[in-house]
């Protein structure tokens, strides 16, 4: 009876033994796929972190390219500003050579038969003067409206471009926050490289930016009540 005893412990013992030892088998396998899957999250945060700072450095180079155009768009109202006030003084200029042309033709003194040929000579002056100024202004015009033309391009396609970039950054941005690491920087709000200057904005765009200032004013909510 005692061996029979005996026997049955061992076996029982030998259960528990083998019961432990799959357990332990599977506890380490688990934990070598937990460590896996760690390290796999680690090199995603990494890969996302290199992401979103391109994304930060492609907003930042597009913001630039679109104040250097803006720029460009107020030189061009300076130099139509220029172009106006400079045919205003040409005109201004015009009237003082006709004037000092008729001072210089003694027309009364030359008596009624040579008034004609000094009236066709003054209008023949005049004529010419008018069509060398609107000369000028037509072809520096064409210039300014040629530039302005290229600038509106110019300024559509990165304006297109830079929403574009906002977009994939705002995806990269959440990609970081699902991962519900609280110590890791998601980057400034979308806002902080909107395009706000109201002539570069159209109705989508104005659309866009109050839903980004909501999002904003949301997310700086949610980490005050997570201090």
């Amino acid at each position: 009876q005692l061996l029979g005893n005996q026997d049955h412990i061992k076996a029982e013992i030998e259960k528990l033994k083998q019961t432990y030892d799959s357990q332990q088998q599977k506890l380490e396998e688990k934990m070598i796929a937990m460590g896996k899957e760690l390290q796999e999250a680690k090199t995603a945060i990494r890969d996302t972190r290199h992401k979103l700072a391109e994304q930060s450095a492609v907003l930042l180079a597009s913001q630039s390219q679109l104040q250097e155009v803006e720029a460009e768009n107020s030189r061009l109202q300076l130099r139509l500003k220029e172009l106006n006030e400079e045919y205003r003084s040409r005109l201004a200029q015009y009237v003082r050579d006709v004037a000092d042309y008729m001072d210089s033709k003694p027309s009364n003194r030359a008596g009624p038969g040579k008034a004609p040929a000094v009236h066709a000579a003054m209008k023949r002056f005049v004529d010419s003067m008018l069509e060398e100024i609107r000369a000028s202004y037509r072809a520096r015009e064409e210039q300014l409206a040629g530039a302005a033309r290229g600038y509106r391009k110019r300024m559509k396609s990165l304006v297109k471009k830079h929403e574009n970039l906002l977009i994939a950054y705002s995806m990269q941005r959440e990609q970081i926050r699902s991962l519900g690491s609280s110590d890791m920087d998601s980057g400034p709000a979308e806002l902080h490289f909107a395009v706000t200057d109201p002539e570069l904005l159209t109705n989508t765009t104005q659309e866009l930016n109050r839903l980004r200032e909501s999002k904003a004013k949301l997310e700086m909510q949610l980490r005050d009540l997570q201090k």
